[in-house]
């Protein structure tokens, strides 16, 4: 597969994959057929044992970048070789099950040279859920405040929602190749300490929520959760109720993945930091219940109700 000239290209896109050979066609060609045509396409597969390569290998476009874990290294690492391995200074994240809307790019760029001084740009995204159902879920205008603050308490940035200036990338070290999970959310917590991620207030993604992702793996959640706090332990700690924030959701992870003392002493400490808050009082009386039965039923409730609230229904876009 002969490769594109370096000088003719303006973004890099790192796709990391194992084992989606059902959709990755469908990923791949959101990005070739992106109405900016001036990329590099870097696919990163981490030791696939599918027929992946087959796919990659039948794909004719000379823009196309295709290199090969031979032992499977995980997500971060396999984005990490990407960045390392991309000619652009603008690198864009996509991954093997999502799709972008054609204008993704164009936008991203346009919006890049209207904010010289950002670190990167990102957008709001269409999730599909399990059952193929389709919200818009919005990002987050942290214009007037302060982004990195606003971060710690919850993570508004989809990977591949974003595209960031590669020097960027490399300062802060790429993403951290120790988490199990949640390596988006901490990489943009570093990001955000340089300088400020302009917003694409529209949709520029669909995203799956599917079985086998890395998402739906709560214990790599909660273990990834407990060395992001760790990591951030005195920024977190020097205001109560982002503290008591970070004790509900480790709470959570730890009594859906079994582990009753442990969560319940981390709901109890966000009572304790955030006194006045009904929801951290409701999570404590339902954590003493039979291994938690209750609250492992409120939790489901509280994240259904999150997924309505925060989103509208997806209607005729792109």
């Amino acid at each position: 597969m002969s490769q594109l000239s370096t000088q003719d290209v303006k973004v890099s896109v790192i796709i990391p994959t194992f084992n989606r050979s059902a959709v990755i066609a469908e990923s791949i060609n959101s990005v070739l057929e992106q109405s900016f045509k001036e990329l590099e396409l870097i696919i990163v597969d981490d030791g696939s044992s599918d027929n992946t390569e087959d796919i990659i290998n039948k794909i004719n476009d000379k823009r196309v970048v295709y290199i090969r874990n031979e032992q499977n290294k995980g997500a971060a690492e396999s984005r990490n070789i990407g960045i390392w391995k991309a000619s652009a200074e603008i690198i864009a994240f996509q991954d093997s099950d999502d799709i972008w809307l054609r204008d993704k790019l164009k936008k991203s760029m346009l919006a890049l040279g209207d904010n010289p001084d950002a670190i990167g740009v990102f957008s709001s995204f269409i999730q599909l859920d399990p059952k193929g159902k389709n919200f818009t879920r919005k990002g987050f205008d942290s214009k007037g405040k302060n982004q990195h603050d606003e971060i710690l308490y919850k993570n508004f940035i989809g990977t591949p929602c974003a595209v960031v200036r590669k020097k960027y990338l490399l300062e802060v070290g790429g993403f951290d190749e120790n988490l199990p999970a949640l390596e988006d959310w901490d990489l943009f917590i570093r990001l955000t300490k340089l300088g400020r991620m302009a917003y694409i207030p529209e949709s520029m993604v669909v995203t799956r929520k599917s079985r086998g992702s890395l998402s739906a793996d709560k214990s790599a959640d909660r273990d990834a959760l407990e060395m992001i706090y760790n990591k951030n332990l005195a920024e977190i700690k020097s205001k109560n109720m982002l503290d008591a924030k970070w004790h509900s959701r480790l709470g959570q992870l730890h009594i859906l993945t079994g582990r009753q003392e442990t969560g319940r002493a981390h709901l109890f400490s966000s009572l304790k930091l955030n006194p006045k808050n009904i929801r951290y009082f409701v999570e404590c009386f339902s954590s003493v219940t039979y291994r938690g039965f209750l609250y492992k039923i409120l939790a489901n409730v509280y994240s259904r109700v999150s997924l309505l609230m925060g989103s509208r229904k997806y209607k005729n876009q792109g």
